[in-house]
């Protein structure tokens, strides 16, 4: 059994290309049955400072989920509260449409205070 690697090409990883051998026909589905809620999006940048705001029409993102069957988004885009006021601005005329989520900043971390820092931060993402 060993010898038979021995006569086998070596090829890298970024060169394996296998060819499929699974024959099945394609389904389309355009469309949920049931509502749903996408309870994980991003619609902010990937890093802090990420530039997203022209990316992509936030109007045809909306209309391209509601006509699929999505009812609700989850915001997810946790960094920082100017990241935050970012998102809110690009999802604007939106806000019935998605949930959002305040960011936990972790910059305060060594404060020996942080646990009522933070809480007093996640008052304040509440109230607004």
């Amino acid at each position: 059994m060993r010898r038979l690697w021995k006569y086998r090409k070596k090829i890298l990883y970024n060169e394996y290309e296998p060819k499929s051998q699974l024959i099945v026909g394609e389904t389309r589905i355009e469309r949920s049955r049931y509502s749903l809620i996408d309870g994980h999006a991003h619609f902010g940048g990937r890093i802090p400072g990420d530039p997203f705001e022209d990316r992509y029409d936030i109007g045809n993102t909306v209309e391209q989920l509601k006509i699929r069957g999505v009812k609700k988004c989850v915001e997810l885009t946790l960094f920082n509260r100017e990241n935050w006021e970012r998102v809110h601005e690009k999802l604007q005329g939106y806000e019935d449409y998605f949930v959002f989520c305040a960011p936990i900043d972790l910059s305060g971390m060594g404060r020996p205070d942080f646990d009522c820092w933070i809480c007093g931060e996640m008052e304040r993402y509440v109230r607004e």
